[in-house]
């Protein structure tokens, strides 16, 4: 279809009167003589639905994208959109014709539900993260049960064979890295690390070889992700990830639940 006005093709925001003319957007719409034609009891219904389906289509990804909680982002938005569906449905259910905007409402209403389907499959564009696993062998090394404990052990092995003057830097690099949180399961015999860059997980294989053995230490670069959650704060990696309906999560997430129930 071409616009009426300026005969180019119009596109998804397109705009038509009561005689069915199609329109590009609003500007041509208004730079178009056609006053009488305005004059249709269902104007304003089309206009307002073809708004708010315009905005709606507009802002969804971006508003979800920089949500603080995507579940409840979307509960809302899947929650407003139904309600909404819901009373144009019964409107159109009454005997009002077959016209144009009839037609267009109904149209709008169809591009709504589709809405829906696309807000409840979205899924988060993640920063990925540099994780650095440190396995030391456990007869060289007993770190405890916490990553708090290991922590310290790791740096006061460090502290005690350092022959080169590392220390300093290897307690920066671990500082810079070093995650934990309250939902941290028992500490095994690895501490997990988390980078920004390539370059800083390179460089604390780099330093930590100088220090110890690969008999008495295996270090692995792998992805990492913060938990979809978005609320403990615990970063994951691809070994040990949880994963629903392509949410990853934490495995001991305190909210991991919510979206398993919601997706179930």
């Amino acid at each position: 279809m071409n616009c009426v006005h300026c005969g180019k093709e119009v596109g998804f925001e397109y705009r038509r009167d009561s005689l069915g003319n199609y329109f590009c957007n609003d500007r041509c719409y208004e730079d178009f003589d056609h006053e009488e034609v305005d004059l249709h009891p269902y104007i304003d219904s089309y206009e307002m639905v073809r708004r708010d389906c315009l905005m709606w289509e507009a802002e969804w990804e971006d508003r979800l994208q920089d949500s603080e909680h995507y579940l409840s982002e979307i509960k809302e938005f899947t929650s407003a959109l139904n309600a909404y569906l819901w009373d144009y449905y019964s409107f159109m259910a009454e005997d009002f014709g077959d016209g144009i905007y009839r037609q267009e409402i109904a149209m709008y209403l169809r591009r709504m539900e589709d809405l829906i389907g696309k807000i409840r499959d979205w899924r988060p564009k993640r920063k990925v993260y540099k994780s650095v696993f440190l396995y030391f062998d456990p007869e060289f090394l007993k770190l405890g049960e916490s990553y708090e404990i290991a922590y310290h052990a790791v740096l006061d092995a460090v502290f005690e064979r350092d022959q080169n003057n590392l220390y300093k830097e290897i307690c920066k690099l671990v500082n810079l890295g070093f995650i934990t949180n309250d939902q941290d399961e028992p500490f095994d015999n690895e501490l997990f690390l988390v980078y920004e860059t390539e370059e800083e997980a390179t460089k604390v294989k780099r330093t930590f070889r100088k220090v110890f053995s690969e008999k008495e230490l295996e270090i692995q670069f792998n992805p990492a992700v913060l938990c979809d959650c978005l609320k403990c704060g615990s970063y994951v990696s691809n070994l040990d990830e949880r994963r629903i309906k392509g949410w990853i999560f934490y495995p001991y997430c305190y909210w991991l639940e919510e979206y398993a129930l919601y997706y179930s």
